[in-house]
């Protein structure tokens, strides 16, 4: 993977992104294995305490109030200030992902002013920040420029420009404040739902061997060395030896979305993968919130399903008009995944894999997110060791 690995330089008029961001193409057939060893191997990645993915829209998604863009900042930092998170998200300069770029942006900002990227806050290091986007190559604004050739450094060096013009129609800017871009070549939406779940499961499995098997660094690797340059691959061995009660835990956090969001969803409860779904912030999150509502703690659950069943399909039509204009079939199925993340997680007796962090409640906030995460990584453990 080496010589197609590279770096990207973001350049604009109102910025001055001095590091270089690691990126590597890749098309869906890729080894997942042979994928995680580059990254945390190749690419010096420190072994995560917990795994974030961000469920979230680059086409679906709205303006939130200023609360709660604000909270949802102040929580996100507070998660990477207190803990080693790798947060994984689809990588765009758009939405909920943007905000959460401008909140990364802000604390490297308050990082720099005390001088230091390691400063201590109670008797413990800053921890580092780790933001991987997954995008599709089909989104990518000046997609064209990750065609050129070899840096003077040897490797693939591509330069874009945030500031020349707005992206084309269908296109979007990379977030600049993410540190690592995996750019998924020839991806559908579904099929890039598939694969970003498929590389956070290899990921959590290779990241949580390493857990148990080292002391969480690959070897040659320093805080300091930002050069990403090639060193060699040290063993690792079989993933599943990895006992998961040792293993680093991966929550997904779902906000607003649409309905490639709620196929991913049922993705992870499928893969028993806890779910945090945050109502009201709208779309797909409030939908899922409701159909979770309506049912949860239900006497008979496939009769509640079915009389909820024509609700959902009706508001996914209004939130979502394009699904109004297309097939029956396109509707029910994802209407199907809703009720099947329902059944999915009445099906445990003991573990749980959907919480609600419900805005409309005064004692819930986005500050908090963290609390959250920790009862959804519980709840979704309790029987087990």
């Amino acid at each position: 993977m080496d010589n197609l690995a590279g770096v990207i330089k973001f350049t604009a008029d109102n910025m001055a992104a001095e590091e270089e961001k690691p990126y590597i193409p890749v098309f869906c057939d890729v080894s997942l294995k042979t994928l995680a060893e580059f990254m945390l191997d190749r690419w010096k990645m420190k072994v995560p305490d917990v795994m974030i993915s961000i469920v979230t829209g680059v086409y679906h998604n709205k303006n939130w109030p200023e609360d709660y863009a604000i909270a949802f900042q102040a929580g996100l930092t507070k998660v990477i200030n207190t803990s080693h998170a790798w947060i994984l998200t689809h990588g765009f300069h758009t939405g909920v992902v943007k905000l959460l770029g401008e909140a990364v942006r802000d604390e490297l900002d308050r990082r720099t002013v005390r001088k230091t990227r390691t400063v201590r806050r109670y008797n413990k290091r800053v921890s580092q920040i780790t933001l991987v986007g997954i995008c599709t190559d089909s989104l990518v604004n000046e997609l064209e420029a990750f065609q050129g050739g070899e840096g003077s450094s040897g490797r693939r060096r591509v330069e874009l420009d945030l500031g020349v013009e707005k992206p084309a129609r269908q296109k979007f800017n990379l977030d600049v404040y993410h540190t690592h871009y995996v750019i998924v070549n020839g991806s559908t939406s579904k099929s890039l739902v598939t694969f970003r779940t498929d590389l956070e499961k290899e990921l959590q499995r290779f990241s949580s061997c390493r857990k148990n098997f080292g002391n969480g660094y690959t070897e040659n690797s320093s805080d300091e060395d930002d050069t990403h340059s090639a060193v060699p691959l040290r063993p690792t061995p079989d993933p599943s030896a990895s006992r998961s009660q040792m293993g680093v835990p991966l929550v997904a956090l779902m906000l607003q979305g649409g309905p490639y969001e709620i196929l991913q969803v049922w993705t992870y409860i499928k893969n028993r993968t806890p779910v945090v779904v945050v109502k009201g912030s709208g779309l797909a999150a409030d939908l899922f919130a409701y159909v979770y509502e309506e049912t949860n703690e239900s006497g008979d659950l496939e009769k509640d399903l079915a009389n909820i069943t024509p609700e959902i399909l009706k508001r996914l039509e209004t939130m979502f008009p394009k699904m109004k204009q297309g097939s029956d079939e396109d509707r029910q199925e994802c209407c199907q995944k809703l009720l099947d993340c329902m059944r999915l997680d009445s099906a445990q007796e003991d573990e749980h894999y959907i919480t609600i962090l419900d805005l409309t409640r005064a004692s819930s906030d986005l500050a908090d997110i963290d609390l959250y995460i920790l009862k959804a990584i519980f709840g979704s453990q309790k029987t087990r060791g």
